[in-house]
């Protein structure tokens, strides 16, 4: 069957995959860190075009995320990890994961703005982990991440502004001061997580401006 959804939906969609086998097969081999760290890596794209999986099919998008990945993640922190547990539901996951692919790959185009949801989503994946990060008290990696996240968002930066030049300014100062703050010597974890969860609410308002924008453009 000739592909019928858009080549750049159907590369974002693929993008997880890899690392969702990875999950898999670490699993096997019986890799604890392995597995921890694919499942981890997979959850930073999967975020991103997540937004496609769901638009198309609701049901796969609750399996993939609300069902396997979800119990993975849950039995990976656990004090003893059962690996050969999640063998199982890794391959269960995959399989989903493939209908998922399936779905985009027939499916009629969606509203490039789609796309554009995708693109921010994808963008604050540094975002996303610095919170975390601080809250374990780790402040080197959440610099790391916040740093990471502060060179995507030039990329995305002009897709909010067209919508509201004042969320993008909001959001850009909210950056600034926590940019700051991460430069000073001896900020603390507890002094830069408001901040960051400041960054985090501006810049989800951008993206919530942009979803309702690409929902609107959906039958019925």
């Amino acid at each position: 069957m000739t592909p019928m959804g858009s080549t750049k939906e159907i590369a974002l969609v693929k993008s997880p995959r890899p690392k969702l086998a990875e999950t898999l097969e670490a699993a096997k081999r019986g890799d604890l860190a392995a597995t921890r760290a694919a499942i981890v890596a997979y959850d930073a794209i999967w975020n991103g075009v997540e937004v496609y999986v769901a638009t198309r099919s609701r049901p796969h998008y609750q399996e993939v995320e609300g069902v396997y990945q979800r119990k993975i993640e849950e039995m990976l922190r656990e004090a003893s990890p059962n690996l050969a547990e999640i063998v199982p539901l890794a391959a269960a996951m995959l399989a989903k994961y493939d209908e998922a692919i399936k779905n985009s790959e027939t499916g009629a185009d969606l509203s490039t703005l789609f796309d554009d949801v995708a693109a921010i989503r994808l963008a604050r994946a540094g975002l996303r982990a610095a919170g975390p990060a601080l809250k374990a008290g780790d402040v080197a990696k959440a610099k790391s991440s916040f740093e990471s996240f502060q060179k995507e968002w030039p990329g995305v930066k002009g897709i909010v502004h067209q919508r509201s030049s004042d969320t993008t300014q909001e959001i850009e100062a909210a950056i600034a001061l926590a940019a700051s703050a991460f430069q000073r010597s001896g900020s603390t974890a507890a002094e830069l997580a408001p901040l960051v969860d400041t960054v985090t609410e501006r810049y989800n308002a951008g993206l919530t401006l942009v979803v309702t924008e690409a929902r609107a453009t959906l039958p019925g």
